[in-house]
């Protein structure tokens, strides 16, 4: 049996399983190589022992089950597989080296490493509640939910340390600005032009982090009870004057 034939399957898994590059290639004759060079390491240090204490068969056989176990690991963390749902940054000796799609992939070992993994489907992301005043002095609480998808996974990797946190933050400032341009009562009627205006500031935003903003719905509008008590008292009054 010749070397091009072991190398065989590896050619097909590279042409099947996406590793491309031949990395399964490399794979399979990094862990050959290694194999052969704890052999040969063991096999000396056996003749050695032997030499010494008269044990080197013993030695020898605890050092190749050894070597065994230790290439089984160094296959098995090399062996990557990437779900539908995910994409895989890999950094090669620290530095970007190719984002990985859904499917099995062969890492070099040592050389290669799995830096981050960014969640792919859409993210409903939970706005706190904030106080905020309106252009008629009238404070309330307000908060809403966020709907965003990672676009660009190498940008959301290394374009901004954290996305989601970045994305809460700008929304809330968003918020406070556009609400402070209306009244009370504007917020209510005009709750879908108050969303697309946060949608669009976002969205501008967040375009360098590789992220895309899908919607913004504000959940809860809740004025304070000092104002809840006024706006009673207040249609309490115009009901008697009728």
């Amino acid at each position: 049996i010749s070397f091009a034939t072991i190398l065989e399957p590896a050619k097909y898994l590279d042409s099947k399983l996406g590793a491309g590059g031949g990395k399964t290639k490399s794979l399979i004759i990094t862990s050959i190589s290694a194999f052969f060079f704890l052999a040969i390491v063991s096999i000396i240090f056996a003749q050695s022992m032997d030499s010494i204490s008269g044990n080197g068969e013993v030695l020898m056989a605890i050092w190749l089950v050894f070597s065994i176990i230790l290439i089984c690991v160094i296959v098995f963390k090399t062996i990557i597989i990437i779900s539908e749902r995910e994409n895989i940054i890999v950094e090669r000796l620290g530095k970007y080296q190719r984002t990985l799609t859904p499917g099995i992939y062969f890492l070099i070992p040592f050389i290669d490493f799995a830096a981050y993994k960014q969640e792919m489907r859409e993210q409903v992301v939970d706005i706190p509640s904030q106080s905020v005043i309106t252009k008629d002095n009238i404070q309330v609480e307000i908060d809403g939910l966020l709907y965003m998808k990672v676009m660009d996974p190498k940008k959301a990797s290394y374009g901004i340390g954290n996305y989601l946190a970045a994305s809460i933050n700008l929304a809330q400032t968003t918020m406070r600005s556009e609400v402070g341009k209306i009244t009370l009562g504007s917020i209510f009627s005009e709750r879908d032009e108050v969303n697309a205006k946060i949608i669009s500031e976002i969205d501008k935003a967040s375009d360098p982090w590789g992220v895309k903003v899908l919607r913004y719905e504000i959940k809860d509008i809740a004025p304070s009870q000092h104002v809840v008590e006024t706006l009673e008292k207040q249609m309490a009054a115009e009901r008697e004057k009728r």
